[in-house]
Formats: structure tokens, sequence, C-alpha cells
């Protein structure tokens, strides 16, 4: 059984406080050990201080429009697995997320979401570092043109739509999946990652190459078509780095024809059906599971010895996508006092490693 250090005690009950006690729906703003709550996650952020944590509960969290977070904060939802939020539910902010200026050295985890930008102009977008893990996103745009934004660490996420760095710099992508088509991403580094290609040319490469100066190491990509077994981030990259990478799909797959690209000890001609323990489906799905089959090419084959994807590296994605705090595994709340005014409230939950 694990033991709570103080601190992990006190956000402890600082969680139990915002779900047992405000009926699932209060948002709790953490600041040097006392705690206010809110219903909605705009006034929360706007009462916030530099360095103050927000808890979310899970379910659908109450906001007016958009989600300016424009200081320094951590932001932690209940998690976004189904089978992981089963006491809480997800936590599920349905508004689009914008991190402006001052928000450097924040960070945001445990929620499904939809848009999260970086800025909206050259004004409000220097941001460095950030922190995103552990989410769903919807789409993901990390700058605009002329942004000064870098630093980023976008790790164990789902990302469902588009990632478009541009000319933001120092991002690294670690053991995260990409759901679909990757575009206009210019020096970032991907490891561990599986990114799922669907057919169709839905970029630009006379334009904007997918990916650029880049350098990608033990991921696995899987194409989801027959029709277009070489199109998606590959086909269009220029000056990227390829080393140690898994490519699945109904054909051999080959690294970019559109110049400069270095491929370095690539697995090829590989399906999918023969790489993860269990993976049908044609884009990221819950009940998948993404572990390497026992005998797999891929299992220690990183550049680093750990195994290609998803569970490689020294941090591999963790079961659930669990946030990094307490998390409540087991409730039970009684529905009516007792003669003395006393309600049943029986809580479980587990500590978190990281």
């Amino acid at each position: 059984m694990k033991t709570f250090t103080k601190f992990t005690f006190v956000t402890c009950l600082v969680v139990l406080q915002a779900m047992a006690f405000a009926q699932f729906s209060k948002i709790a703003v953490s600041h040097n050990g006392a705690t206010t709550f809110y219903t909605n996650l705009n006034s929360a952020v706007t009462s916030a201080l530099d360095g103050d944590t927000i808890y979310l509960p899970g379910g659908s969290i109450n906001t007016t429009g958009e989600v300016l977070i424009d200081k320094k904060l951590t932001i932690v939802g209940a998690g976004h697995y189904p089978d992981s939020t089963t006491a809480t539910y997800q936590t599920y902010i349905v508004q689009s997320i914008r991190i402006a200026t001052g928000a450097d050295g924040g960070s945001l985890s445990g929620i499904k979401c939809g848009s999260i930008y970086f800025g909206s102009d050259a004004s409000n977008q220097s941001v460095n570092p950030y922190i995103i893990q552990r989410c769903n996103i919807d789409n993901l745009i990390l700058s605009n043109w002329g942004v000064s934004a870098s630093q980023f660490l976008i790790k164990e996420n789902v990302i469902n739509g588009l990632v478009s760095p541009y000319s933001a710099g120092s991002i690294v992508f670690e053991n995260n999946i990409f759901n679909q088509n990757t575009f206009y991403v210019f020096s970032a580094i991907y490891n561990n990652n599986i990114f799922y290609f669907i057919g169709g040319l839905n970029y630009s490469p006379f334009y904007f190459p997918p990916l650029s100066n880049s350098v990608l190491n033990n991921n696995i990509f899987v194409v989801t078509t027959s029709s277009y077994p070489y199109l998606g981030i590959v086909i269009g990259s220029q000056g990227c780095v390829f080393n140690n990478n898994i490519f699945c799909g109904n054909t051999s797959f080959f690294i970019g024809d559109w110049g400069n690209n270095l491929n370095n000890y690539n697995l090829s001609t590989l399906l999918s059906a023969d790489t993860f323990i269990n993976a049908t489906t044609d884009v990221f799905s819950y009940s998948n599971d993404y572990h390497l089959k026992p005998g797999s090419p891929g299992i220690n084959y990183g550049t680093d010895g750990h195994d290609v994807g998803l569970y490689g590296s020294d941090t591999p994605y963790k079961e659930g996508a669990v946030p990094f705090n307490p998390h409540i595994i087991s409730k039970n709340i009684g529905s009516s006092l007792s003669n003395s005014g006393n309600i049943s409230i029986d809580i479980k939950v587990s500590a978190q490693d990281r």
C-alpha cells in the first residue's frame, strides 16, 4: 500500500472536498494551502494567481465561452479514459482553450477537450515552457505566424486533429497517439508516438511539407487504407531524420520522396495486426491494446534500447492516462441523511507515482 506524503495527502483532501462535498460540480483553486471553489472555469482561472493549482472534477466543466489562460497555472482533471474514470466520469471541456503570454511554466493534464490554441497573434503568444500531458484533444494548434512560443512538452496525449507549430521551436512529442494526418510541423522531436494515417491528399506539399527538419525516433506509423498506401506524414517530409521506426501498411513504406530525409534502421512491410496485441480499428480506440505483441521486432529496438511505440522510453505511456495527483478509484455516497444529520461517504483513492 502506498503512503501519502504531506503534499499528496493535502492534495487528496482538496480533491475529495471538490467531489464529495460539492456534489461533483465544483472547481477547486488551491493557493498556499487554502482552497476556494468555483462553478465556472473562466471564473476560477481569472481568480487564480500565478503558481496556483486548479483541480477539475469529472463531468462536463462549466465555461463561459473560450477559456483564456494567461498566467502560470497547473490545471489537472480527473482523466479521460472511460475505464479509469468510472468513479468520477471524464473531465470534459467542450469549449476551446487558449494559452497566451503569461502562462509560462504552466501545465494542463487529465482532461478531454476541444481545441487548444497558443496565442491568437504575435502580441500574446510568447509562451515557454509549457506541458500538455495525458489529455484527449480535438485539435492542437501550437502557434501561428510570428510566434515566439517554444519549449513545449506534449506527452501521452490522444491528439485527434491538426498539429500546427509553424515557427514554434523546441517542441518534443513523446508517447502520443496522433489520430489523423499531421500538418505543417517544423523542427520538432518525435519519440515513441503512434501515427494513424487516413487516405487522401489532405495537405499541400508544394507549399507546406507536413514535416520539416524534424527528428523521429522509435515511432509506429499505421496506414489505414489500401487506396493510398504512401500518403501521410512521410511522403511530403523534408530534411527529416527517421530512426528505428516501424511502418505498418499494406505495402512497403518508403521514407519521403521530397528530399533530404535520412532513413536509419526503420522497419517496414509489417502489419498492424502483427505489431500490437490488439489494435484492429482504423483509428484510435480506448479498447485497443497498443503494447507490442510477443516476438515483435519492435521489442527493445528503440534507439534507447527500449521498445518502439507508446510503451518505450524511460517514462512510457501510463495505463489509463491517469493524472499525477491522487486518483479516486471508487465512491459510494449515501442518498439521504441519518437521524443525526450525517451522510455516509466511502471514497477510495489511489496514490500515483507520476
